[in-house]
């Protein structure tokens, strides 16, 4: 069984565990648990037919609850839908990922079906609970011979994809697929100037798995949704005066795309719930920028997003922003060392006093896990392969027990270089635990490399 989780808080899982459902068919349906997508299962449909006009897949699921909308679940393919076909055209399976509405508890599916034939059957039918169906078709676009060649799929291909693959990229070395334009000196400088300074006496030296004082990661953002109440969403690095960097799955909620107006960014914030602090400042975004890469809920790859705030951010002892290496011709780590990961999503106490203190569970804490290289991830870890590609690397817990989980998506892991942090991953998705549905500590976090992209994040915040 594979399990996930996306980095993110949502209140249905602060007060809801997802119990781990048994599959009546494993080789064709698999569930697992994707909160930030609401996916809890993935189909494998082994041998698809390669010629057909549509193919339909019907998923029935059982549920005793209703719903807040009329949203009942989707189902989308694993692959955008020219690699979809190429993939059945070389004789691949064909994947589907079921998204479900949010639940109290995980839905059963009773039956799935391709083009009206049965090929799960779940015995198990609950008679206090209604049916729901989903559906899919599949449907090949249409042949043009005067611009497709015979046999060949000539659409402009995917830019990225989820499997383990090309993980012998050296390090250091430019990404071909990237542009490259050229940006002022000026303006590097510029940007660079009082970035990745720290207000602390500590000389850099961090222990794992402490609460931080207030100002203490002075580029850590809390990035809110703005609904009847302010709902804590993700965590961000500011990166400029006026930019906030962090996933790309964050801009979404409920599958569907946010925008500008629907958030708000708090810098300089100690608590999550205390809208008096004295030194926090909140900031409306006038524009958000996915990097067009991103395949959303289906890949860790270019899971980045830029937040342009409303207005310039003032800078102070507890607000600065983190440095970005801009040295392309020398790189530094991140493999094999250990970085810095701050953020309000792991619940762990700290310390004795920790459990103490009800209202500290809502502060940030800092991580110092060990940094691990795509390729010997890949080999260590089961449940995140899929995500881990040359453009990712991964962390691994000190303690097993303590680390980043849900709301850190999005936040920074850095790295202390002649006496500044510098920016070296998006934290994007991690392992979780199979019975508890929770973070699994003892597993890996996947992050998103930052440095094969930085020519993109340059271009919008020095052009923007």
């Amino acid at each position: 069984m594979s399990e996930v989780y996306k980095l993110l808080i949502v209140v249905y899982i602060s007060i809801t565990v997802v119990r781990c459902n048994l599959s009546p068919c494993p080789e064709i349906l698999i569930y697992f648990h994707h909160p930030m997508t609401n996916a809890f299962a993935r189909i494998v449909i082994a041998n698809p037919p390669k010629n057909f006009q549509r193919l339909t897949l019907k998923v029935s699921y059982q549920t005793r609850e209703f719903f807040v909308d009329d949203y009942q679940g989707l189902i989308n393919l694993r692959w955008p839908l020219n690699e979809t076909l190429e993939r059945i055209r070389r004789g691949e399976p064909l994947i589907y990922i079921v998204h479900f509405p949010k639940v109290k508890r995980v839905p059963d599916v009773v039956i799935i079906s391709l083009d009206n034939t049965p090929i799960c059957v779940n015995v198990a039918i609950d008679p206090l609970a209604r049916i729901v169906e989903l559906k899919h078709d599949l449907l090949p676009p249409p042949f043009d011979p005067a611009s497709l060649p015979v046999n060949k799929i000539t659409e402009v291909p995917p830019t990225s994809t989820t499997e383990v693959l090309n993980i012998n990229h050296e390090v250091g070395k430019e990404d071909d697929s990237e542009k490259r334009p050229s940006f002022s000196k000026v303006k590097i400088d510029e940007l660079s100037m009082g970035c990745g300074d720290i207000n602390s006496k500590e000389n850099f030296k961090f222990k794992d798995n402490v609460r931080l004082r207030p100002g203490q990661w002075p580029w850590l953002a809390a990035i809110y949704i703005t609904n009847s109440t302010f709902e804590f969403h993700c965590s961000g690095t500011l990166i400029s005066n006026r930019h906030i960097l962090t996933a790309g799955h964050c801009t979404y909620y409920n599958d569907r795309k946010l925008t500008p107006n629907l958030l708000v960014v708090s810098l300089g914030r100690y608590r999550l719930d205390d809208w008096e602090e004295p030194l926090s400042d909140n900031y409306e975004v006038s524009s958000i920028d996915v990097h067009p890469d991103y395949n959303f809920g289906l890949t860790s790859e270019a899971d980045l997003a830029i937040l342009k705030l409303s207005k310039r951010v003032r800078f102070r002892p507890t607000v600065r922003h983190m440095c970005i290496q801009t040295n392309f011709g020398q790189r530094f780590g991140p493999v094999e060392e250990r970085g810095y990961v701050a953020g309000w999503g792991d619940k762990t106490p700290a310390s004795k006093e920790d459990r103490e203190i009800v209202e500290e569970s809502s502060v940030a804490k800092l991580h110092v896990p060990l940094i691990i290289s795509p390729k010997k991830c890949a080999k260590k870890t089961r449940k995140l392969q899929e995500f881990i590609t040359s453009k990712t690397f991964c962390s691994q817990s000190q303690n097993g027990v303590s680390g980043p989980c849900k709301g850190d998506s999005g936040t920074a892991l850095a790295l202390p270089v002649s006496k500044k942090f510098y920016l070296q991953g998006i934290v994007s998705i991690a392992a979780a635990d199979k019975i508890s549905i929770d973070c699994d500590h003892k597993d890996f976090v996947v992050y998103v490399d930052v440095y094969p992209y930085t020519y993109w994040i340059l271009q919008k915040i020095l052009e923007n």
